[in-house]
């Protein structure tokens, strides 16, 4: 007998998970991520408004995952923004891409040694962002996106038998055309999508990708 599933013949992952979720029952471990995600979240959101930054940031999420979000401006504005925070941040040895992932280990004087740093790292860039120099302030080039969600959606053509792949998001932000074909031609010769997709290249059009019969499925990921 042959099964192949995503832990295997496996345990261990499985006990130790079993033994978290008993110490989490144990300890109120669900009531402490909240508490300690709210007082974090609360604050943050607090020194955001007294720095003028609440049109250019927020800490957003429920508060046992809550994350640091750049908005309110174009993307590049926003990834300097990230990048001046990260730097700053790791300075006052915060080392964080923005992302609040709570555990047991973190109590009420962990986040308030966070939110320390928080107080000047947002002071800092609301006065960058005001008199606009959160460019010149970085100390390397600022963060860029590296690639994009490819999704797609398959339509069954009986009268062509084919399907039609309709891209709804380019793959790399400003990527040129023939960037775009390149990845489209790895994708064709990997296994990184759910789908039977012959190892040929893919016909690029204008507006959609034509790839052979028999791949029906739909699916969404990221190169």
């Amino acid at each position: 007998m042959f099964f192949s599933f995503t832990f295997g013949g496996e345990a261990v992952s499985l006990a130790a998970c079993r033994a978290t979720i008993r110490e989490l029952q144990r300890r109120s471990g669900i009531e402490s991520l909240w508490r300690v995600g709210e007082r974090l979240q609360a604050g943050t959101r607090r020194l955001l408004i007294e720095n003028g930054l609440v049109e250019t940031m927020d800490c957003a999420g429920l508060a046992p995952w809550t994350t640091i979000r750049c908005c309110g401006s174009l993307e590049p504005d926003a990834l300097a923004v990230r990048s001046y925070f990260q730097q700053e941040a790791i300075r006052r040895g915060l080392l964080t891409h923005g992302n609040h992932l709570f555990s047991l280990a973190h109590d009420e004087k962990t986040i308030d040694e966070a939110l320390a740093a928080y107080h000047e790292v947002f002071q800092l860039i609301g006065e960058a962002v005001r008199s606009n120099t959160v460019l010149n302030l970085l100390e390397g080039p600022p963060l860029h996106p590296i690639v994009r969600s490819l999704c797609w959606s398959y339509h069954g053509v009986a009268a062509k038998n084919e399907a039609r792949v309709t891209l709804s998001n380019t793959v790399l932000l400003g990527c040129p055309k023939q960037c775009t074909t390149k990845m489209l031609e790895l994708l064709s010769g990997t296994t990184w999508c759910t789908t039977s997709v012959p190892r040929r290249r893919l016909a690029v059009e204008t507006s959609s990708v034509s790839i052979p019969p028999g791949s029906w499925q739909a699916g969404c990921g990221s190169l």
